[in-house]
């Protein structure tokens, strides 16, 4: 008889892969887990782990161990895998500060990866665009397995003595997918869920794991819509309230509305044991948008600060960043998108400034805007459109500039024609042409002057103008 001793549903899926997840313990106490459909549609989903588990235990016979898999009735079965987990042995290196050990180690997991046989060279089918998108890869660009086990991320890794052995192995696809993929995915997850940056930027551990900004970016739309895929229609709980329109609430403040929290700004100082709530403080943030100077007080011992400039969706206008010498300081890293060299659009909630902190400094002082995201672009329907900017505004000028020219010409000719030194009829004719073509590249110019980007960025100048005239 085996009982229950935890649960785990995943059910913000569609129908066809939403599962139950279960630990169970027998009446000698041993351990197993198992997978269970949680609708009908999902029986094929299931059956095809158990598929997955006979083939990946072929083509990893020589790099990663794969915990056993039988099938019980609709529900398939998996030994209960003893050892500790990659990502507990990275994060336990985190905390000593040993970097050496985390990059010999996160490259022995990336040779494995790529020493899987057999391998082809990487082709797009439709069973991968149906999955992942129209993504494109040069001819020759990615090599491929077989088979792939895309959630091969570190806590899905369990390390004992120098077994590796693979406890999760669910989103297998039996189709080409490039095997850095699966990396990537593994940085990915591990970036996000444990506290990487203290020790490395995001750029470094793209740079380690030989990721090119190019292959992150079609990994990075690989992922979207591999998560759009696995969701089908469903709205998860983690977008509701992004879905409603409407404002979160911590249950707290419906049962002490008194501690209320309005937005605020809060600073993270790191002195080399990573970021904390412990080691943070708290700015009050109003609503109304006007420029603030924040001086953030800083120590001998601080490595790095990181900015909160919102508790939500926000865009910061930075006006300059100082320390106490009076030297400008970069922008280490943001988990934001930079619109200009002094904006940047933060479309997740809690948006992060990183500062690296010189030695011999007592502050460093922040003059910024900060205005909520919906407040200021609400009514721009695309966002994504905004980062095509630069391309818009060099459209634009160049317009202009054709424009101007065409002006100059019709002005050349108007003088040649007083001077009779042309016919008239052909003078005329000429003007008349350039004339026309004036009109067409007003057309488009007005076209781009009116596109979104060009509207966001009136605001953005708008905005600021306001507030500066404000603060005379």
């Amino acid at each position: 008889m085996k009982t229950v001793v935890f649960a785990k549903y995943s059910n913000d899926r569609a129908d066809e892969f939403a599962i139950c997840t279960e630990i169970l313990k027998n009446e000698n106490g041993e351990k197993s887990i198992r997978k269970r459909p949680v609708e009908k549609e999902g029986i094929h989903h299931v059956q095809g782990v158990y598929e997955n588990y006979l083939k990946l235990k072929r083509q990893y016979q020589n790099v990663f161990g794969v915990a056993a898999c039988q099938m019980e009735a609709q529900a398939a079965e998996f030994e209960f895998v003893k050892g500790t987990a990659l990502s507990a042995i990275l994060e336990n290196y985190i905390e000593q500060g040993e970097k050496d050990r985390i990059e010999e180690l996160v490259r022995d997991y990336c040779n494995r990866i790529t020493s899987i046989e057999p391998k082809a060279i990487f082709h797009v089918t439709e069973e991968f665009r149906k999955v992942f998108g129209d993504v494109t890869f040069e001819k020759g660009q990615s090599s491929a397995a077989e088979i792939t086990d895309i959630d091969l991320i570190f806590e899905n890794v369990m390390i004992d003595a120098e077994s590796w052995k693979v406890i999760d192995y669910e989103w297998s696809f039996a189709f080409l997918i490039p095997e850095k993929f699966v990396i990537y995915r593994s940085i990915l997850y591990w970036f996000l869920k444990q506290n990487v940056s203290q020790l490395f930027t995001w750029q470094e551990l793209m740079e380690l794991v030989s990721i090119t900004e190019e292959e992150e970016e079609k990994f990075r739309k690989m992922e979207a819509n591999f998560q759009r895929y696995v969701i089908g229609g469903k709205i998860p709980v983690r977008d509701m309230t992004e879905y409603l329109g409407t404002k979160a609430i911590p249950f707290s403040e419906v049962l002490h509305p008194e501690t209320e929290v309005k937005d605020r700004m809060q600073v993270y100082y790191n002195s080399g044991k990573g970021f904390s709530e412990q080691n943070s403080y708290f700015i009050p943030h109003t609503d109304e948008v006007e420029m603030k100077e924040i001086r953030i007080p800083v120590s001998e011992n601080e490595k790095e600060v990181r900015f909160d400039p919102s508790m939500g969706k926000c865009v910061v206008y930075i006006e300059s960043i100082q320390d106490s010498n009076g030297k400008k300081t970069a922008v280490k890293w943001c988990n934001g998108r930079w619109l200009s060299k002094q904006s940047i659009l933060f479309e997740e909630e809690d948006p992060q400034i990183l500062f690296e902190i010189e030695r011999g400094i007592s502050y460093l002082e922040i003059k910024c805007m900060v205005a909520a995201y919906t407040a200021l672009i609400t009514e721009l329907s695309d966002v994504t459109k905004f980062y095509d900017y630069g391309k818009v505004k060099k459209t634009a000028e160049e317009r202009k500039n054709e424009i101007e020219e065409l002006n100059e010409q019709i002005a050349q000719y108007e003088e040649k024609q007083k001077q009779g030194i042309i016919r008239l009829e052909e003078q005329n004719r000429k003007i008349e042409e350039m004339r026309k073509l004036i009109m067409i590249r007003e057309d488009e110019l007005m076209y781009h002057k009116n596109g979104l980007w060009y509207r966001f960025k009136n605001k953005l100048r708008n905005w600021k103008n306001r507030i500066l005239h404000r603060n005379r």
